[in-house]
């Protein structure tokens, strides 16, 4: 289910943990292909997951005018902390694999950084992500 899988040793970093995601821009109401990415590090390692998925709206519900409330739609859906788990459970497997003792993954998501594909893939500042801190 993982598109890629990221594992590396390191030294002296501080533990944190990311969830990023982007989406298709469209508002036309169909699915859409959302990219996720879990990173991970410890004190001595990291590992980063990166993961697709594909969100459906439920018949009836009220779909998002405008980008950014579609990126905060995004951000606090279950649908996002599902891929999440999904993220989760594979940097876990993968970090047992190679066995990384030192990454604390939260059973809960951290909040997400979101933005359309178009934003991401230009760099744009975080301050442009929803769910930025």
């Amino acid at each position: 289910m993982a598109l890629d899988a990221f594992a590396h040793t390191t030294e002296d970093e501080e533990a944190n943990v990311s969830w990023f995601a982007s989406f298709e821009e469209s508002l036309d109401g169909k699915p859409r292909t959302i990219l996720a990415t879990l990173h991970a590090e410890g004190q001595e390692s990291s590992i980063t997951v990166t993961i697709a998925g594909s969100f459906y709206w439920a018949s009836g519900a009220h779909q998002p005018e405008t980008r950014e409330a579609l990126a905060e739609n995004i951000a606090n859906s279950y649908a996002l902390a599902s891929l999440y788990d999904i993220a989760r459970s594979h940097a876990r497997a993968l970090a047992g694999i190679v066995q990384l003792r030192d990454l604390d993954i939260p059973l809960l998501p951290p909040q997400a950084q979101v933005r359309p594909f178009t934003d991401a893939a230009q760099g744009l500042t975080s301050t442009n992500a929803v769910g930025q801190q």
